[in-house]
């Protein structure tokens, strides 16, 4: 239905500025390593305590990418395996944070334009083994 997640949203949002401070190309990474960090990799840095809130918050977000399956190698490959054109894909880690499901077979059935509200009631009742129903 191309609705966003906003959650996930967020976390792909709030990853790319932790790739950023792994590629230390911009003045505030810069600052933020200088200050913060205290030159340590983004895979060994701890949530450093005189950090602003958001510096510990893209920290702590690593927990994000540590959790999914497809991640191969370090932190620091998995996020550069979300760069597109030498840009970091906010969809592509979108995508990557989602939880897949199996596609539902009986979807056309219930979305179909030209069914009835009582036939696609009855649907959904037979569908969640509700519909009162004799066996004999």
């Amino acid at each position: 239905m191309n609705i966003l997640h906003l959650g996930y949203w967020t976390k792909a949002i709030v990853l790319k500025q932790l790739w950023a401070l792994a590629e230390k190309d911009y003045l505030w990474v810069k600052w933020v390593n200088d200050y913060s960090m205290k030159h340590e990799t983004i895979d060994t840095c701890l949530s450093p305590g005189n950090a602003t809130w958001i510096v510990r918050k893209i920290i702590e977000s690593r927990k994000y990418t540590m959790g999914l399956s497809t991640l191969q190698g370090g932190l620091q490959a998995y996020l550069q395996a979300m760069v597109v054109n030498d840009k970091y894909s906010i969809k592509k880690m979108y995508t990557t944070l989602l939880p897949s499901y199996p596609k539902t077979p009986w979807k056309n059935l219930l979305l179909h334009h030209s069914i009835h509200p009582q036939h696609k009631f009855i649907l959904c009742l037979a569908l969640l083994r509700r519909l009162a129903t004799v066996e004999r």
